[in-house]
């Protein structure tokens, strides 16, 4: 019994100074960053790619960037069946810095151009 109260008494006492914590610089706040982020979709049908995304929606997540982060975008495409039974796909991707915003803009106009142009020759 007395091992009982005594085990009891430590773990109370243990789990009391745990829980108290001084807090150094309180006033400080925490600063969270983003390194990089990674736009992927995957479509089967040039509507599909039209009503998925919007230049703008993109335009909006690379200005909330700072210029120094890395951004990717990728576009899968899944197309028809071929002759031997497997199924037909193509992936395009572009990687960059946000601070490359125009060329970034220009190459996923390239992307979807060569989207349609992958939709259209099927």
């Amino acid at each position: 019994m007395k091992t009982l109260i005594t085990t009891i008494t430590f773990l109370i006492a243990f789990t009391s100074f745990s829980q108290i914590k001084e807090l150094q610089n309180a006033d400080e706040t925490l600063a969270t960053t983003i390194q990089s982020v990674e736009v992927s979709i995957t479509i089967d049908s040039v509507k599909e790619m039209e009503s998925t995304f919007n230049l703008n929606d993109i335009k909006s997540i690379v200005d909330d960037m700072s210029p120094d982060e890395n951004i990717s975008f990728e576009i899968k495409c899944n197309g028809k069946p071929m002759s031997n039974g497997k199924e037909a796909s193509a992936t395009y991707k572009i990687t960059g810095k946000a601070g490359e915003k125009e060329a970034f803009y220009n190459n996923i106009n390239t992307i979807k151009k060569l989207v349609t142009d992958y939709y259209n020759n099927q």
